[in-house]
């Protein structure tokens, strides 16, 4: 049977699983002494990323968090940042879901895009 994936917004009810997804991967797998009181962000997801342009997503693979995503877009500029991009391999391996195909249906990218992107 193949897997659900649904893409939706998380709100500050989504901040534990959220930061469950989060915290293992920045101190396990990138070996980042970082806590969840250094990230406040994640305290506040509707206070941090629910402004104009911005927004905070989540995937979802058969009903379990499978990845996270948020925007902010900062006020009188015309980028957005790209913030706690993260999704938990364990989740999504040998499910017939990979990590790029969490954002595919919500993020098009066009033929010639309008923005730059900084790394």
């Amino acid at each position: 049977m193949k897997p659900s994936l649904t893409i939706l917004p998380l709100s500050n009810a989504h901040r534990d699983v959220a930061a469950a997804l989060i915290l293992p991967i920045q101190q396990e797998e990138f070996n980042v002494p970082i806590t969840l009181a250094d990230q406040p962000d994640l305290l506040d997801l509707e206070g941090a990323y629910f402004r104009p342009g911005g927004h905070f997503w989540g995937a979802f693979v058969d009903e379990e968090l499978a990845g996270t995503i948020g925007l902010l877009a900062p006020a009188n500029v015309h980028f957005g940042v790209i913030r706690k991009m993260f999704v938990n391999p364990s989740t999504v391996e040998g499910r017939g879901v990979s990590p790029k195909h969490c954002w595919r249906p919500w993020l098009p990218m066009p033929a010639k895009p309008a923005w730059k992107t900084y790394i």
